[in-house]
């Protein structure tokens, strides 16, 4: 066994040792030990010559970070200090590269600082991979200060619907065919005939907006079918992808001849690669690309590959953009520009609210858009740049340059604040207690006066119920209600009665006091008064019939009389009695306990004839009549009738002189 040797057939050295270049294994002295420099590796080498293709003769040693060379006994790029091999402090996104870093960092064209840390005023995004460092401010042109966007992440737009085919030009258009096993898109030659090279067109969901897919990448697979036989066809060419900003710029990618039928295509947004069309090929800058990404009005991928060909299928198309608050990988090329009034968006694309998109010389191509202000007291997105016509006016404005505030608000529209129109509030903004369609500011200029209060309520801001109402306006919910009190006055907050008529009381003077009965919506409560000799309680009766509670043999409303067949109630109620000869009925006054007589009867069981009468019987009796100058008085025989005659007078009645007698 060789020293220092390993492995089954002892042909490999032990860690820590290697066996040089042209040694056999069965040599006298195989295996060397590792010659590394002890602070900068960790004791191992390469032990053949297995690593030799890669850089890694035998022998190489294993170094550790901050190590370089065969031995370990270098600093590497990016520290210094040997033999420590410290960590060099300049940024190494943002410095040169060094092999000896030094006290003093050599910065990348556009980054600055004492350790190269950060970008130049007007760049951003510092990167290794960037030989310039930082990437110069787009900004469209209006500001020169911004940063790396933050909480971008990719996503991807994948659709096949509404997909068209045109020309290069986009002025000719057809639809395609869908496959209904495939789902792939189809076009044929005979659905352009007089067009020489189409392309898809893109549906609106992968124009508009684009910044955000800057530096990510297009996909899309296309393929075709040419015609079979010796033909005289031959492979055409033209731009693989074509873009087209509002702004009139048409850019286009690639230009290559295909002789498959078929390809995949990946295309990265930036600068390079990218040309002008109808300008000789001129490549574009990052700024030709971000105004065109600011506003793409046409995507275009190459749809024809031959002259022979007969038809062309768009697979899949697959766009990387960059979304705010979604999971995923974070988009790094993006800046957030600090832009000046009237601007906005991450590059400040786009025009803030209140402001115009203009071209200052619209005879200019590929001129960037220039955002000027309307005369909309701030309160219109925007205006038409010929007429200076207001948009929609907002924040609760109307008027030509929206200088009013809208019925239902108040305020001065003119202070250009999105907050210069207030809602009348009536007394509340909820419109559940805004009662007040209209309001108008006071003298004073700072408050508000409500100028069509609904019946029933009063105060500046409606905010109280008038006189025979009751509620608060000022609690959501709560409305001004009529007092229901019978015209009768209410406490104006609970709507409880003050004054009840008529013998009334309660909440809504919706009953009749004690010991009273009737209908209190009528004012019509009376008393009781159940007579204190009939009832068994003198202070209760019912509320409605106001029947009060009768004791035995006693009836009426008031217990004030006598049931039938009895009478007399300070005496008990008892017995009428009444006499059958003499009465008229069997029944007596419920009250009294008089019995009804004949004509002439009277007592008061009708049982004898009343003075100056006689004769009782089942017709009545009958009046004595007696003459005044013949009878003694006017009473008369209560059975026969005959009255008291004086001297030489006769007759019943004593109407009569005796005969011989005259001159009565």
């Amino acid at each position: 066994i060789q020293k220092h040797t390993t492995g089954v057939n002892c042909d490999q050295c032990e860690i820590g040792w290697y066996r040089p270049l042209g040694v056999r294994p069965d040599a006298n002295v195989p295996c060397l030990p590792c010659d590394c420099f002890k602070l900068g590796s960790s004791g191992s080498c390469v032990r053949d010559d297995s690593q030799a293709h890669l850089g890694k003769p035998a022998g190489t040693c294993d170094c550790l970070v901050g190590f370089t060379g065969t031995k370990c006994d270098k600093c590497a790029l990016g520290f210094y200090k040997f033999p420590n091999c410290e960590p060099c402090p300049c940024d190494a996104d943002g410095s040169m590269p060094s092999l000896d870093c030094g006290d003093t960092c050599i910065c990348k064209k556009n980054v600055e600082g004492e350790f190269c840390n950060r970008c130049k005023q007007g760049y951003f995004f510092l990167d290794r991979d960037n030989p310039d460092g930082c990437t110069e401010c787009y900004c469209s042109g209006v500001s020169k200060t911004c940063v790396e966007a933050s909480g971008y992440r990719v996503q991807e737009v994948n659709s096949l619907n509404g997909w068209l085919v045109s020309d290069i030009t986009g002025t000719y258009s057809a639809v395609p065919s869908v496959d209904t096993n495939t789902h792939l898109l189809s076009v044929g030659y005979y659905e352009l005939p007089d067009v020489e090279n189409y392309y898809w067109l893109a549906p609106e969901v992968y124009r508009g907006n684009r910044l955000t897919s800057y530096g990510a990448t297009l996909t899309f697979r296309v393929s075709w079918v040419v015609i079979r036989g010796d033909t005289s066809g031959k492979p055409t060419s033209g731009p693989d992808v074509i873009l087209v900003g509002s702004n009139g710029m048409k850019i286009g990618y690639g230009e290559s001849f295909y002789h498959q039928n078929n390809m995949s295509v990946t295309v990265q947004l930036v600068e390079n690669g990218w040309y002008e069309i109808n300008k000789d090929g001129k490549s574009i800058t990052r700024s030709d690309l971000l105004n065109i990404l600011t506003d793409v009005k046409y995507l275009m991928i190459r749809a024809k590959f031959h002259t022979d060909q007969v038809e062309g299928s768009l697979e899949s198309v697959c766009l990387e953009t960059g979304v705010e608050g979604t999971s995923g990988t974070a988009v790094g090329y993006l800046e957030q520009c600090s832009c000046p009034p009237g601007y906005k968006g991450l590059s400040c694309e786009s025009c803030d609210f209140g402001y115009a998109r203009i071209l200052p010389d619209s005879s200019t191509p590929h001129q960037q858009a220039v955002c000027s202000k309307c005369n909309c007291n701030g309160h219109a997105e925007s205006c038409d740049t010929t007429t200076g016509q207001c948009g929609i006016c907002e924040h609760h404005t109307v008027g030509l340059n929206c200088e009013r505030c809208a019925f239902g608000y108040y305020g001065d529209a003119q202070q250009e604040t999105p907050d210069d129109c207030k809602r009348c509030a009536c007394p509340l903004e909820d419109s559940e207690n805004n009662f007040s369609p209209s309001c108008e500011v006071d003298k004073s200029g700072k408050d508000y006066i409500c100028n069509d209060c609904p019946e029933g309520y009063q105060g500046k801001h409606c905010e109280e119920c008038t006189p025979g109402y009751f509620g608060n306006p000022l609690e959501k919910g709560s409305k001004c209600k009529k007092c229901d009190c019978n015209e009768g006055p209410c406490d104006p907050l609970t709507g409880q009665c003050l004054s009840c008529r008529g013998n009334t009381e309660g909440w809504r003077c919706e009953r009749c006091k004690p010991v009273h009965y009737g209908d209190p919506k009528m004012f019509d409560c009376k008393p009781c008064d159940c007579s204190e000799i009939g009832v068994v309680k003198t202070d209760e009766c019912d509320a409605e019939s106001g029947q009060c509670g009768c004791k035995d043999k006693y009836t009426g409303r008031a217990c004030d009389q006598c049931q039938a067949g009895l009478g007399n109630i300070t005496a008990g109620c008892i017995s009428c009695n009444c006499d059958p000869i003499g009465s008229t009925s069997s029944l007596c006054n419920p009250v009294s306990g008089q019995c009804s007589c004949h004509q002439g009867v009277g007592g008061s069981k009708c049982q004898q004839c009343l003075p100056l009468h006689y004769g009782f019987s089942d017709t009545g009796c009958k009046k004595c009549e007696c003459n005044e100058l013949g009878s003694v008085t006017q009473d008369c025989d209560i059975d026969t009738g005959q009255c008291d005659c004086v001297d030489h007078v006769v007759g019943r009645a004593c109407d009569n002189c005796q005969v011989g007698w005259w001159g009565l």
